[in-house]
């Protein structure tokens, strides 16, 4: 195989990756994650309701570290009653909502970003 070939190889999967990495920042969710958001979520939603609401499933949503997307905040707060807990971390702040165990929400918290 010569050498052309090899670099255009190389070349043509450096451009893939890159068209790949640009889509995906274009199609990744982009929730509100805020005290407004957090004061639409009523007691006696479903988790479907929320996630409607926030505009994506749980999880991390920080511009953050570009390799783990992820920015340390952790609350450990425990709800009487709470059969799970989600939340949903973003470049404002963290909402957590609490669910009893037929998946209907007990309360919602909103805590501004310490970044």
């Amino acid at each position: 195989m010569s050498r052309r070939r090899i670099l255009l190889g190389v070349g043509a999967l450096m451009a893939l990756v890159a068209v790949g990495l640009v889509v995906f920042v274009l199609i990744r969710p982009r929730p509100t994650i805020d005290e407004a958001t957090k004061n639409r979520i009523q007691p006696g939603m479903t988790e479907a309701e929320v996630d409607a609401i926030i505009g994506a499933p749980e999880g991390v949503y920080t511009p953050g570290n570009f390799i783990t997307g992820q920015k340390a905040f952790e609350i450990g707060i425990a709800m009487q009653g709470a059969a799970k807990r989600k939340k949903w971390v973003g470049e404002h702040g963290m909402i957590q909502v609490f669910f009893d165990n037929q998946g209907k929400v007990i309360t919602a918290m909103f805590f501004n970003a310490p970044w």
